[in-house]
């Protein structure tokens, strides 16, 4: 993936230690370890998986007794919110 957007932070002498060690430790640039840690993090928050967790919520909620299998779930609720399955 070619990189065309520049953030740039400020952080505390700790932190930025901490992550140069880790990033050592790895052996990678510090750049691709904080690139890795947001895309895990992103990952974990992203509104796509907020909006199924809450369809699901709201299926759990109907007491429907038989519900298709997970994949047909997904693929419908990816569908209602317009999104592409991520």
């Amino acid at each position: 993936m070619k990189l065309k957007e520049r953030i740039e932070f400020k952080l505390d002498t700790k932190t930025k230690r901490l992550l140069e060690e880790m990033a050592r430790d790895q052996g990678r640039s510090l750049g691709e370890l904080i690139r890795e840690l947001l895309r895990k993090q992103l990952g974990t928050l992203t509104p796509s998986r907020v909006q199924k967790q809450r369809a699901a919520r709201y299926l759990v909620d109907l007491k429907i007794k038989q519900l298709p299998p997970p994949e047909k779930l997904d693929e419908e609720i990816s569908l209602a919110f317009g999104e592409d399955g991520a």
